[in-house]
């Protein structure tokens, strides 16, 4: 297959990326300068650093002339000895539980948030992440070489930073970076010769070699001078995305394996003994443009397949056939199958978001990525297609949606977390309050609805109690999350209809029991 001039241009520079990462390879390729300063024929032997035409910083081809800066080598010698100081930006999901992993391996950890009250409950101890353990909370807060703060006054003493930072979509589904790269900013200005910054949050391909790099460069002049700090050199820049899977005991931070990509070798190498030292599994790829495809990737297949699912539910809901006897039956296959199931819609940080990080950028290089497109459309029907099953059930009973109370189970984009992050819960509870229902929810984990961009009119709507006189008061009752410490037994005398869009609901004798 041709191809077309823009896709031709990029191939041929991707193959400038080499920097592959075999983390059993050699990290010492040239001793340690004791000067400031590079002797100028040591420092004529590095890979030149360019400006390509795209506006991306890459690096010729290594060979084995090529001899790493000082910079690399003392902040190599600060790794291996623990005594590098590591910056975690961002105490989210994903930012915590790595602080912790970091923080227990023996580094001094400088926690910075820009939530007050997340940095508050961190001193005094207090969760506010449900699945993390008490341990880990106390392990914190009474540790010296854990510091949470607001503040941005220790950057300039940071050796490693980690960006563990939002990263959504805006209303048009284009990449909204905007957390980033105010971060990378921020630091740029402050940070020292020497240091390694990398990026865990999901983006497009690019982002770290070329905005990262660039933005770090040009803020530099402001401390630096006016040729600022050069990469690879003087910094050093690398991906790492995150496999966080909340409430997931099986696979933890430590036991998942982490995809590293540098911006050249010595980021990548750096960056790789970094979170070996930590306690991590490292995996080097050949650049931080195959970790951020990587990452995509794993993304859009959970997108893809969940949508081929959804779809098949509503073929075969139609046909009158139970999508979930379907699964279970081509489950016994043992080769060639993976079972995903359906459910109200997607949420989460990751597969409601990533994947059009990838069809926005396809776009520049003259690219469609239908699959994706299509993938996000199914996905996003879904919460309109339970509210349609909702009518479908009440009008069985000879009742509308307008003034029936609705009683919605579990608000969590899924099970046993207190996460809501793009949940199709509040999708549908929209829906159905334009339609004149009266909504209530119960969420184990969600006692109060927190603040969100989308949902603002919701703050602070509490969680009523599970039982069997607050389930009697409603016509209908709609499991949305499979949360596994719920009694769904209190429903089996229930009057109402059910709807069960994660066949948790237990098929009771006599209870009106519907599939979304």
């Amino acid at each position: 297959m041709a191809l077309n001039p823009r896709t031709k241009k990029h191939w041929r520079q991707e193959e400038s990326f080499p920097g592959t990462l075999e983390h059993r390879d050699s990290l010492q390729r040239a001793a340690p300068s004791s000067h400031s300063h590079d002797d100028p024929e040591i420092a004529a032997k590095r890979p030149k650093l360019w400006f390509g035409a795209d506006q991306s910083w890459g690096n010729q081809e290594s060979t084995d002339e090529t001899v790493p800066s000082a910079h690399y080598h003392e902040l190599l010698a600060r790794i291996q000895d623990k005594s590098a100081l590591v910056a975690v930006v961002g105490l989210g999901y994903v930012g915590l539980p790595l602080s912790a992993v970091i923080h227990e391996s023996g580094f001094r950890v400088l926690g910075y948030d820009v939530d007050t009250g997340k940095i508050n409950k961190l001193k005094l101890g207090t969760s506010y992440i449900v699945y993390i353990e008490p341990a880990v909370w106390d392990a914190l807060k009474c540790s010296e070489r854990f510091i949470p703060t607001n503040q941005v006054d220790q950057f300039g003493a940071v050796d490693i930073f980690i960006l563990c930072l939002p990263t959504p979509v805006g209303s048009h589904h284009e990449p909204d970076m905007r957390y980033v790269f105010d971060a990378v900013k921020t630091i740029s200005k402050l940070m020292k010769r020497g240091c390694l910054i990398i990026l865990e949050s999901t983006t497009y391909p690019g982002t770290t070699d070329s905005d990262v790099v660039r933005l770090l460069v040009e803020g530099s002049k402001e401390k630096h001078g006016p040729q600022g700090l050069q990469p690879g050199d003087d910094f050093f820049v690398a991906f790492s995305p995150e496999r966080e899977d909340p409430a997931n005991k099986e696979y933890t931070a430590k036991t998942i394996p982490k995809l590293v990509g540098g911006s050249c070798a010595f980021s990548g190498k750096l960056a790789v003994e970094f979170y070996r030292s930590a306690g991590f599994q490292p995996v080097g790829v050949r650049s931080a443009r195959v970790a951020e495809c990587a990452k995509l990737l794993e993304n859009i297949y959970r997108s893809v397949n969940i949508a081929l699912v959804n779809e098949l539910k509503m073929v075969f809901q139609a046909m009158g056939v139970d999508i979930w006897d379907v699964l279970d039956a081509a489950a016994t296959k043992p080769f060639g199958y993976q079972r995903f199931n359906p459910g109200p819609g997607i949420g989460g940080h990751c597969i409601p978001v990533d994947p059009f990080y990838l069809s926005w950028k396809a776009k520049e290089f003259g690219q469609r990525c239908d699959f994706i497109e299509l993938a996000a459309k199914v996905n996003a029907s879904m919460p309109l297609y339970v509210v349609e099953r909702i009518k479908f059930a009440l009008n069985d009973v000879k009742k509308a949606v307008n003034g029936s109370r609705i009683l919605l189970l579990g608000i969590a984009f899924k099970a046993n977390v207190d996460d809501m992050r793009e949940s199709p819960a509040l999708e549908i509870w929209d829906l159905l309050d334009d339609l004149g229902a009266e909504i209530h929810f119960h969420d184990p984990y969600i006692p109060v609805i927190p603040p969100s961009r989308k949902h603002s009119r919701l703050t602070q709507v509490h969680s009523i109690p599970w039982s069997e006189q607050q389930i009697n008061d409603h016509d209908c009752v709609v499991a949305i999350t499979n949360h596994s410490n719920v009694d769904y037994g209190l429903l089996e005398h229930f009057a109402g209809v059910v709807i069960d869009t994660r066949n948790v609901i237990p098929k009771f004798s006599g209870l009106k029991l519907y599939r979304a």
